[in-house]
């Protein structure tokens, strides 16, 4: 497990860099504005911790999506790529109870 660890930071940090991408050019399709005001509102995006993150976020869906005509899907999984890791995990924990709870069950 400790040998993915370089692997998903890799990746996370790929993520990030695609979506502050797509930040700007959802500034751009969503308000019309250049790289200094969204500059801008991401320094102060950035204060707001958790709050901002997502905003970034959202803004860099919609960037991905209607910016650079990204399939819906794939601008939701790349900007918010801990929703994709959440239903692998709950499909992965749902088919793993199922088999260990069916085998475990008494005979009748």
């Amino acid at each position: 497990m400790e040998r993915l660890l370089p692997i998903v930071w890799l990746a996370g940090a790929a993520c990030f860099l695609v979506t502050l991408a797509g930040y700007y050019a959802g500034i751009e399709v969503w308000l019309g504005w250049g790289f200094i005001p969204a500059f801008v509102i991401m320094i102060v995006a950035f204060a707001f911790r958790d709050l901002g993150g997502l905003f970034l976020s959202v803004v860099g869906f919609f960037g991905m999506w209607k910016g650079w005509d990204w399939p819906f899907l794939q601008a939701f999984l790349v900007a918010f790529p801990s929703v994709a890791l959440l239903i692998i995990m709950m499909l992965g924990g749902g088919i793993t109870h199922a088999i260990s709870s069916r085998r475990s069950s008494p005979q009748r």
